[in-house]
């Protein structure tokens, strides 16, 4: 049963570290390892010029917010969005490519569907 859906809305920084609490909890076990994505772009002084700044970007654009490695070779890749977040077409386009290849992939919403998803892919059971 799941105590999030439409009794509680959830901003996507939270319900992020909340899935990556619990990650770190199965790591811990020796359950999964597992990667915190970022893309984005920074900003840097530029050593020749100083009053310059330069700028760099980090990362893919569209990949998941969340890689999950698990035993037997089980990867989940989760996107998670807060609860009326809207998916790029970009990301939707990318998680379809990782389908296609026999991958997992999921847009998230709430802490307790990625529990469970992980959950069930630690026993080996196809979700």
């Amino acid at each position: 049963m799941n105590l999030y859906k439409g009794k509680l809305k959830i901003n996507e920084t939270p319900l992020v570290y909340a899935i990556l609490q619990f990650c770190h909890y199965q790591e811990n076990l020796g359950k999964l390892t597992y990667i915190r994505n970022n893309t984005g772009q920074a900003e840097y002084e530029d050593r020749q010029n100083p009053e310059k700044k330069r700028k760099v970007n980090y990362g893919r654009p569209d990949s998941p917010d969340i890689l999950i490695f698990i035993k037997g070779g089980i990867t989940l890749f989760f996107e998670c969005k807060s609860s009326d977040g809207k998916v790029r077409p970009g990301q939707v386009k990318f998680g379809q490519r990782l389908k296609d290849l026999g991958h997992r992939s999921y847009v998230l919403r709430d802490p307790q569907t990625a529990m469970d998803i992980i959950n069930e892919a630690i026993k080996g059971v196809k979700v």
